[in-house]
Parts: C-alpha cells; sequence; structure tokens
C-alpha cells in the first residue's frame, strides 16, 4: 500500500509540476472532460500494484532489470490503454478520437512523468523486498511459513 501511495503522490507532484513548468494542462482536449486524467491514473495504478503483487508472491525475490522494465511497460500501456476505454465510453466524440488522444498522449510529457514514477517505486519495491530478504530474522514467529 506504501508503493501505491507513493505513486499517487509522485503523480500528483509530477504531474502538477510539469504542468505549472511547460504552463499547459496535462490533458489539453476540452472533449475529454474532467475525470479522464484521474481516470487514466487509477488504470495505471491497477497495472503498478498487479506487477508489485506479482513480484511479492514469489519464493525468491531477485532485483531483474527486465521485470522493473516490464512492470513500467506495463503501467505506460495501461495509462493509454486506459484513456482509450475511458474516451470510448465517457467522452464526446467518435471512439477512433480516443484512439488518436492515446496516440498523442504516448509522445507528450505526461505518459513520460507516469513512466518515470512508475521505475521510482518499482526500484524502491524492489529494494525494500531485497533489503527485507537479506535481514529477515529466521526465529520471529510471524516470518515462519506455516
Amino acid at each position: 500500500m506504501f508503493a501505491v501511495g507513493g505513486f499517487w503522490a509522485l503523480d500528483v507532484f509530477g504531474l502538477g509540476m510539469m504542468s505549472l513548468f511547460v504552463n499547459r494542462d496535462v490533458i489539453t482536449d476540452p472533449r475529454a472532460g474532467v475525470g479522464l486524467g484521474l481516470a487514466m491514473v487509477a488504470a495505471a495504478t491497477l497495472a503498478l500494484v498487479g506487477g508489485l503483487i506479482r513480484v511479492a508472491l514469489r519464493r525468491a525475490v531477485t532485483v531483474r532489470v527486465t521485470t522493473m522494465a516490464a512492470i513500467v511497460v506495463l503501467v505506460y500501456g495501461a495509462y493509454l490503454l486506459g484513456g482509450i476505454i475511458v474516451w470510448a465510453l465517457f467522452a464526446g466524440g467518435l471512439a477512433t478520437d480516443g484512439l488518436f488522444f492515446a496516440l498523442s498522449m504516448a509522445i507528450d510529457w505526461p505518459a513520460l512523468v507516469i513512466a518515470i514514477n512508475a521505475l521510482i517505486v518499482t526500484v524502491a519495491y524492489f529494494a525494500t523486498l531485497s533489503y527485507r530478504m537479506k535481514h529477515e530474522n529466521p526465529f520471529d514467529p510471524r516470518l515462519r511459513s506455516g
């Protein structure tokens, strides 16, 4: 849960600061509505949680760059896919406009902020799991598997 909170905090900070820095809204299309950005971040968060839970359920946690990269790509893809789906369901216009919206967002700075935040959280998560695996007390009854 700490990783999810950290991801949301980094997203709010990163998207807000970049919006101020480049003097532009995160989502500039007026047909998008208010909830589209939130839905996109929620989709990215669900992908992040799925990737991190999959890693946590492994017996031996090893730091693999490919696993971290896969989680970041999964989060990036879920962010864009969430935009397509929510656009098709709730935004005005054609469903193909949602695809073009997502393609334009794919190369824009908000998607980069989401990907960088996912990388930061994933690296911190792997570091925490790796540390706990190396420094766990074998005599602690809470760590024994039944």
